[in-house]
């Protein structure tokens, strides 16, 4: 007996991830390229400098970031400056990652990130808990924050000017969710889960994702821990384009709270 053309395709269409060692590996990788591109990017900000004077001012900043001891920016161009870091980081890490997931899994690539069909309104049931759930945890725990902390200058404050804010919305619902979910649920938790099974690859994307929004005060870090778990049973369940939806509806909310 023949097989059918789909059963002769099934194995084709996933790829094997790494094991531990290799995730390492792959993840210093990926911080290379990331890094790689940001240097060509900020070499090209140079090259066009004269051509194009409108990127003098960008060219300027940033070499001041490397001695800002004895050039110091003011808080304004920081901010600005520190916004367009955000973008290009969060490009360069998703382009990193789908480079090394091509690298490693060839055709079957997307395997490798968890990204399978999902629909919103079909199969959402888990999806519009979660969403609802992590929503009014986010708002209960900031009005904790702000009844038991002083307000301080480290708090973040959404820009009055319009420009400034859409700015910081794009980022935070698109850019942010896309890269964090591309590497903690589908890079890191995809690897994890084929050598130690979904619980312990959850549990482990979740404090890395955690570590990852460490500040000086703990809290944040603290506060994020349940967020990404309920992020990692998503991407188990559904797939990652839930998980980034479910990632981008969060901040949405977080970020309409901040015009509150």
């Amino acid at each position: 007996m023949i097989p059918s053309r789909d059963t002769q395709s099934t194995p084709e269409l996933l790829a094997k991830p790494y094991r531990l060692t290799g995730l390492c590996l792959s993840l210093v990788a990926i911080g290379l390229i990331t890094l790689v591109i940001g240097c060509f990017l900020a070499g090209l900000v140079f090259i066009v400098r004269p051509f194009f004077p409108p990127v003098a001012p960008l060219a300027r900043d940033i070499l001041a970031l490397a001695d800002l001891k004895h050039h110091p920016l003011p808080r304004e161009s920081l901010k600005t400056l520190g916004l367009l870091l955000s973008f290009v980081l969060y490009t360069n890490l998703s382009l990193a990652i789908l480079l090394v997931a091509r690298w490693r899994g060839g055709p079957a690539f997307a395997s490798l990130l968890g990204w399978q069909s999902w629909h919103p309104i079909r199969n959402g049931g888990l999806f519009w808990r979660l969403t609802i759930l992590t929503i009014l945890y986010g708002f209960t725990i900031d009005l904790a924050m702000a009844h038991l902390y002083p307000p301080s200058q480290d708090w973040f404050v959404m820009p009055k000017m319009w420009k400034g804010a859409a700015l910081i919305i794009l980022l935070a619902v698109v850019f942010a969710p896309i890269a964090e979910e591309l590497l903690f649920r589908g890079w890191i938790q995809t690897s994890l889960t084929a050598q130690f099974g979904p619980r312990p690859a959850i549990m482990a994307s979740s404090l890395l994702f955690a570590f990852a929004h460490y500040e000086k005060t703990h809290l944040y870090a603290l506060v994020v821990l349940p967020i990404g778990l309920a992020l990692g049973v998503l991407r188990e369940r559904n797939g990652l384009k839930a998980s980034i939806a479910l990632h981008a509806c969060f901040n949405g909310a977080a970020s309409a709270l901040a015009f509150v």
